[in-house]
């Protein structure tokens, strides 16, 4: 089973990547940090497994499994976490976790939860976003959202309303099956949409 271990702790995951290894059944094939990095790591390497702490800094676990789960080939995913949490627990699960487990556990129960994970039936896939047409004012919105600008400043760029703004974002987030703005920008940036390093442009309505 080819893994990878996501976790902003480096000494965890070298510590994950020794059991893994010992155990000879999983090959960690990437490493990451935060949920950017480990967007770019699923592109490369393709993981059928990701081990996800909770507790990233910025974008959560929770947020990355709700991306993780609406591609093509959904990987399984194992959240980690500091405690069993029953908030925690329930976040994860509605997000698509296949399973949860703290760091408190021993290396057999984690060993254990991976196993039965891998066993399991893969979970048809959510609807892949790529395939969702939006309209060429819907990814103008989603272009400037990824570059950080504020609902006035997007109706500023686009010389609409700020109404109209949330309208297009309403219909955005529907169409996408996301909640919020940092949901759909992480689907933008994983899908290539939009480039996310260059600078608004200010150009009338259609």
């Amino acid at each position: 089973r080819r893994v990878l271990l996501v976790d902003d702790h480096a000494l965890y995951r070298r510590g994950l990547c020794r059991l893994l290894a010992e155990r000879g059944t999983y090959t960690v094939v990437g490493e990451a940090a935060s949920a950017y990095e480990a967007l770019a790591q699923m592109d490369l390497h393709r993981p059928d497994l990701v081990l996800l702490d909770l507790h990233l800094p910025g974008v959560t676990g929770v947020q990355l499994t709700t991306v993780l789960k609406r591609r093509r080939n959904a990987p399984r995913v194992v959240m980690l976490a500091r405690s069993a949490d029953e908030g925690n627990v329930r976040a994860a699960r509605t997000a698509g976790a296949d399973a949860y487990i703290t760091k408190r556990s021993t290396n057999k129960e984690l060993l254990a939860t991976l196993d039965r994970v891998c066993a399991q039936p893969r979970a048809a896939p959510a609807r892949d976003a790529a395939a969702l047409p939006l309209s060429t004012r819907e990814v103008e919105i989603l272009d400037c959202m990824v570059r950080g600008l504020s609902n006035r400043e997007i109706a500023e760029a686009l010389f609409i309303s700020e109404q109209t703004v949330k309208n297009h974002m309403s219909r955005l987030f529907h169409k996408l099956h996301v909640r919020d703005r940092l949901q759909a920008v992480l689907f933008a940036i994983q899908h290539g949409w939009v480039n996310p390093g260059r600078p608004a442009d200010r150009h009338p309505a259609a």
